[in-house]
């Protein structure tokens, strides 16, 4: 990891906690919420992709 991705990382992390701020929730709840969009995401490109 370079300098400059721990920059980026920084910056990012700035992002998210103001994001977290705005909709009055925690970093951990965004990151429950992300989780499940995350699994549920997977689970319909999966039966997409098992489309005949």
């Amino acid at each position: 990891m370079t300098f400059e991705d721990l920059i980026a990382l920084k910056e990012a992390q700035k992002v998210i906690e103001r994001l977290a701020s705005t909709l009055d929730t925690s970093i951990e709840e965004l990151g429950v919420f992300y989780s499940e969009a995350h699994k549920n995401l997977g689970a319909i490109i999966d039966r997409w992709e098992c489309k005949p």
